[in-house]
Parts: structure tokens; C-alpha cells; sequence
């Protein structure tokens, strides 16, 4: 009788051996968060000393202020509450005032990008430019946040 059962091929144990193994690595793979910035004003910059020259980023129609403010060796975002910190890639394109295109951080890195010859000269000693992007990254280097708007860069 054992001789009459129909006992899968062997690229049939193949494939159901990829597909149990597909199945645990799917259920691995934590879901993307939800990133949501939050302003920062000059008043939590000061305090919390991460003022001086740079660039900071507002994402187009917000009236809070920059989500992101960024400097020499780091940049700065406000996340739940949290202030977060990210260090500069010195091998990125470098941005007016010693600033850099891309900074790393624990969990998630970012990219500020914008044209460096189409800034506007804005009120004292800053240069405004309008068209940046943000584009925030997490650990499996999937996008949980992009956003248009304008850079500021200003000592």
C-alpha cells in the first residue's frame, strides 16, 4: 500500500520547502512605521543647543516650522516628542553652511535635497529654497516619510 501514495516529486518538496521558508521570512519583516515629524521651534533649538549655521527643512503648507534642522556633524528631527539625532555623511553632497545631503541615525537615515544655485536671499543672513525634499528612510531602507518644501540655510 505504501508503494501506491502519492508522495510529492522532488521539486515538489522543493517548492513547498521555499514556500514554508518565504512564509517565515514574510512574517519577519516588521511593517514600515508611520513617521510623523514634528515642528521644532527656535525657542527648543536654543535650549536644546542645536542652533548656529545651517539648513533647516519645512514641508510645504506647514506654518509650524522645519521638522529638520541640520548642521556640520548632525542633524535634528523632533519624533514623538523625542528629539533624534543624526550623524552627518561627510560623503554626501555638501549643502550651504557646512551642511550635507544625508544624515544616519539608530534606526533611520534621511536625505535633504534641493538645487545649492537657486537659493533666495531671505531675511537676515539666510538663503531660502523652495523645491527641497525630504526623504526619511528606516533600517530596511523603505521610505516611512517624504515630503516637498522649502530649505532654509542661514548661520
Amino acid at each position: 500500500m505504501a508503494s501506491c501514495a502519492d508522495e510529492p516529486t522532488a521539486a515538489e518538496r522543493e517548492a513547498i520547502s521555499d514556500a514554508k521558508i518565504a512564509a517565515v521570512e514574510a512574517a519577519q519583516i516588521v511593517p514600515a512605521e508611520e513617521l510623523a515629524p514634528q515642528p521644532i521651534s527656535y525657542e527648543m533649538a536654543s535650549r536644546e543647543g542645536f542652533t548656529g549655521a545651517g539648513c533647516s527643512f519645512t514641508p510645504a503648507g506647514s506654518a509650524e516650522g522645519p521638522v529638520l534642522v541640520t548642521g556640520p556633524d548632525l542633524a535634528y528631527m523632533r519624533l514623538n516628542d523625542q528629539t533624534v539625532q543624526f550623524a552627518a555623511d561627510k560623503g554626501s553632497a555638501q549643502l550651504p553652511l557646512d551642511s550635507w545631503s544625508k544624515y544616519v541615525g539608530k534606526a533611520r537615515s534621511l536625505q535633504l535635497v534641493f538645487d545649492n544655485s537657486a537659493g533666495i536671499p531671505g531675511e537676515i543672513e539666510t538663503v531660502r529654497f523652495d523645491g527641497a525634499l525630504l526623504n526619511v528612510r528606516d533600517e530596511n531602507d523603505r521610505t516611512i516619510y517624504e515630503a516637498n518644501g522649502t530649505a532654509e540655510c542661514g548661520s
